[in-house]
């Protein structure tokens, strides 16, 4: 996981505050898509082909929201760079 490589390697970078809440951000991004997905995925695996089709069309439904989550999620990995690069300079 990404937390534990920036913890091994925080002696050569030091300690940001920057970098902790870029990655507070992102974890709380990451979070509300693994939400999304633990929803839809019971549907998806089911053996009742009713229970995959509405799982489908309530996938579609979030289709914006998992969009905005992503765009979100990378806007928090765009800060993460660069606060670790503000770190390195």
């Amino acid at each position: 996981m990404i937390l534990d490589e920036i913890l091994k390697y925080e002696d050569k970078f030091g300690t940001s505050s920057m970098i902790e809440l870029a990655l507070g951000q992102c974890l709380l991004h990451l979070k509300s898509l693994h939400s999304i997905a633990n929803t839809l995925a019971p549907g998806l695996t089911s053996k009742s082909s009713i229970r995959k089709a509405w799982t489908a069309i309530d996938t579609v439904r979030q289709s914006e929201r998992i969009t905005q989550f992503k765009a979100k999620l990378t806007e928090a990995k765009l800060t993460l760079i660069l606060a670790q690069q503000g770190t390195l300079a």
